[in-house]
């Protein structure tokens, strides 16, 4: 089950029956605990190192055989391992308790972190940068200019966040180097998080309107300087 899309720091909340070998519900042999879920980043075969931030509930609500559990991804005991955006993870059931004597797991679902969207089409870890510049990571475009007019998202070991949008210099795919509009307090580095979002279309987005008129009928008035009181 992919359970979808969650930003950094969330929460993510799972349930999943468990059942005898003839189908009915059952629980295992013994309240389950924290261990008895895995948690795997990509198509890593090492599991996160630390349970912290998991829960895990047999007979949630004093239902036999239901199983919640939850797992907080603001939690950094295993550094960086919920952290970087664009990842994938599975969360894997496998006990040392039995049910019905029986040894099981099972893959009770799956999520991601900060995936890219069309509005969001680049995120992940930066490639260095400076305080007027960000290397955006690997899977950003390498053409030159296809992200001008964007804005980014910068996201700090630390947990501070900086938007900026581009500077007067054009986006360099060859190095995949996007130029601040402003001097950071921070120098970019391979630590910091990169969310680019897509800037807004250049012209008009709004078909103009004649504003002077309702249905044909004059409307006195006049407009202001931002809003023009005109003929489409």
């Amino acid at each position: 089950m992919y359970l979808g899309d969650y930003a950094l720091g969330a929460t993510v909340h799972g349930w999943f029956a468990t059942r005898l070998a003839s189908g009915a519900r059952g629980d295992p042999s013994s309240a389950l605990e924290t261990a008895d879920i895995r948690v795997y980043a990509g198509a890593s075969d090492t599991e996160r190192a630390s349970q912290s931030g998991y829960v895990v509930t047999s007979t949630k609500d004093s239902m036999t055989g239901i199983v919640y559990w939850s797992i907080d991804l603001n939690d950094n005991t295993t550094a960086g391992f919920f952290k970087t955006p664009g990842v994938e993870y599975a969360v894997v059931f496998y006990p040392d308790e039995t049910i019905d004597s029986l040894a099981v797991s099972s893959v009770v679902a799956t999520f991601s972190v900060g995936r890219p969207t069309a509005l969001m089409p680049v995120v992940g870890m930066a490639q260095g940068g400076s305080t007027t510049t960000v290397q955006l990571p690997s899977t950003a475009s390498s053409t030159d200019g296809a992200y001008n007019g964007a804005s980014v998202v910068l996201v700090y070991d630390n947990g501070s966040i900086e938007v900026c949008g581009q500077g007067e210099t054009s986006y360099v795919g060859s190095s995949r180097t996007f130029t601040l509009d402003r001097t950071l307090g921070t120098t970019v580095a391979s630590t910091t998080r990169v969310f680019l979002f897509l800037g807004a279309p250049v012209g008009d987005i709004m078909p103009r309107v004649d504003v002077r008129k309702i249905n044909a009928i004059t409307v006195d008035g006049s407009g202001t300087a931002i809003d023009p009181w005109g003929p489409a």
